[in-house]
Parts: C-alpha cells; sequence; structure tokens
C-alpha cells in the first residue's frame, strides 16, 4: 500500500472545497497511492462531516475508477458496430454497448446529479450537500455497530487496568 493524504482542501466555499479535494485525490491516485487518507475532514483538517465523507466516498470510486485507465483493444473498439450502425446511427441498443454499460465501463453515480434539469427539478432540485447529508443520516439511521469479540474487551480492560496502575 502507498498511503497518500489525497483529500484536503483549505477552502471556504463548498465549490472551491470540492474543486480542491478532486484535483488533489486525482494527483495523488495518479501517483500511485491507494490508501487516501482525509475522506470527510474538513476546515483544514479541524473537524469532520459525515455528508462530506459520503461525497469524497463517491469520489473516490470515480477517481479509482479513473486510474484503472481505459481498455483499448478491439473489444472494446466496436469497429463492427460502429460499421453496422453507420453515420448518423445510434448505438444505444447494440449488444455491444449493453455488454459495456453492464461491466463497469461506465461510471455510476448516486449523489452527483446527471439528470436533465427538468428531472432535476422534478425531484426537488436537491444540491450536492442535501443529497449527501440525507443519504449518511440514512446510513446513520440503519448502522450498527457490532460488538467487540470477547476475547479483545478482556484485553482492553487488561490495558486500562495496568495503565490506571
Amino acid at each position: 500500500p502507498a498511503e497518500v493524504y489525497g483529500m484536503g482542501s483549505d477552502g471556504m466555499i463548498p465549490e472551491q472545497t470540492q474543486f480542491q479535494r478532486g484535483l488533489n485525490l486525482l494527483m495523488a491516485c495518479l501517483a500511485g497511492g491507494n490508501l487516501v487518507v482525509g475522506p470527510g475532514v474538513i476546515d483544514s483538517d479541524m473537524a469532520a462531516s459525515a455528508a462530506q465523507l459520503v461525497i469524497d466516498d463517491e469520489a473516490v470510486a470515480i477517481v479509482r475508477r479513473l486510474a484503472q485507465g481505459i481498455r483499448v483493444d478491439e473489444g472494446t473498439l466496436a469497429v463492427d458496430a460502429i460499421n453496422r450502425v453507420g453515420p448518423r446511427g445510434h448505438f444505444l441498443m447494440e449488444e455491444h454497448t449493453l455488454q459495456f454499460l453492464k461491466t463497469g465501463e461506465l461510471i455510476h453515480t448516486e449523489i452527483f446529479d446527471r439528470d436533465r434539469r427538468e428531472d432535476w427539478l422534478a425531484k426537488g432540485a436537491k444540491n450536492l450537500e442535501q443529497k449527501a447529508r440525507e443519504k449518511a443520516q440514512a446510513i446513520l439511521s440503519v448502522h450498527q455497530v457490532p460488538p467487540l469479540p470477547d476475547d479483545v474487551v478482556k484485553e482492553l480492560r487488561c490495558i486500562v487496568a495496568t495503565a490506571e496502575k
């Protein structure tokens, strides 16, 4: 593993903060980092935010996918499909297109909006922070921390008892 600090920002407004975080993350991952430190931290690392952690989680997934690169070979070039569809045709129902949509070539997002404006407005016109807060609250509302194994609890009690002496 190569640990990198890739989520820092000293921005005071959300747009600057997200832009800096994204660029820092991209550079860290492209440089070979695969253990990214800093998701969820805000205010120059003086605080943490569950909503920011949700945003960062999706950003890390996107950047990791980008860092894999774009495969270019006989299968991905789709020369047969291009010849079959021809000029002014579309590829949406081509088997080749459907195959690659299912195999992860397309980056799917949950909180970054890709809807048309009309659809976004119809869904309540929520911004990124609102969607991230809602997702964080949904996760936290159902999350249950599993209990520690008995041997771990026993060891921790021993450590505390030793420290108290």
